[in-house]
């Protein structure tokens, strides 16, 4: 079935559908049969599924909890030391133009987000999403403190976000998901999948986007998958599964 988000650029043909319906079943087989060996000459497997929400015009109002402080981190020196990232990652992460929230209980940093206009680099394999419509952002890296996981931290920050965002005229929010992600929240519309397999330099990825196979021999190549979510606006939505109703 064509999917509704995918424009004619990046649709495939009759035989292009079944060749990747074809594929990508095959090639994650492969991949699992495979892993045991291929873990043991350091290779890596990556799953990952796109989605995308709507953002909400009417916000949750989350105030239940601990008193949080919710405000951007817009540099380097707003990062506070013991944070659970590598500081020369968020410089290239703010010089990339992304930006990001920080939820504060006091002095103590409970969780933050990042987002990016446009589309954005991944930072486990090597992709490259592109958000041609300027009403997406690209949403990764949520974080909250294990102890907190289970209170309204996670959502209050994405509450914050999603008034931010429609601000700024920003109707949808689309990010990567892996399968210890848990189940998407209710509302997310599935874009594509696709799966990388990594051996040092050398990396393979089968994807139900375009450019759907690419094999990547050096740093510098990078695929670009593109993600136009403009048909959306016009009501077709699909309820993104959870991973263990997949085949």
């Amino acid at each position: 079935m064509k999917h509704p988000a995918l424009d004619s650029r990046t649709r495939p043909g009759r035989h292009g559908w079944l060749l990747v319906r074809t594929l990508l079943p095959l090639a994650r087989l492969l991949a699992c049969m495979l892993l045991p060996i291929a873990r043991r000459c350091g290779a890596h497997l990556y799953r990952l599924d796109f989605i995308a929400h709507r953002v909400a015009c009417q916000h949750a109002g989350v105030r239940d909890g601990m008193a949080l402080d919710i405000r951007p981190m817009v540099a380097l020196s707003d990062i506070p030391w013991g944070y659970p990232r590598p500081r020369d990652v968020v410089a290239q992460r703010f010089h990339r133009g992304s930006y990001s929230l920080a939820a504060w209980h006091g002095p103590e940093l409970v969780g933050f987000l990042w987002y990016q206009f446009g589309g954005g680099d991944d930072e486990e394999v090597r992709a490259r999403y592109r958000l041609p419509s300027p009403h997406t952002a690209w949403h990764y890296d949520s974080f909250v403190q294990p102890r907190l996981r289970a209170g309204p931290t996670a959502m209050r920050l994405l509450d914050e976000a999603h008034r931010r965002l429609h601000a700024r005229g920003i109707r949808w929010i689309c990010s990567r998901a892996t399968p210890f992600d848990g189940p998407p929240r209710p509302g997310a519309v599935r874009l594509g999948s696709a799966t990388f397999v990594r051996i040092g330099h050398w990396q393979g990825m089968v994807a139900t986007v375009a450019p759907y196979v690419h094999l990547s021999l050096r740093p510098g190549s990078i695929p670009q998958l593109r993600f136009d979510i403009e048909a959306l606006e016009q009501g077709s939505r699909q309820e993104a599964p959870w991973y263990s109703n997949r085949p």
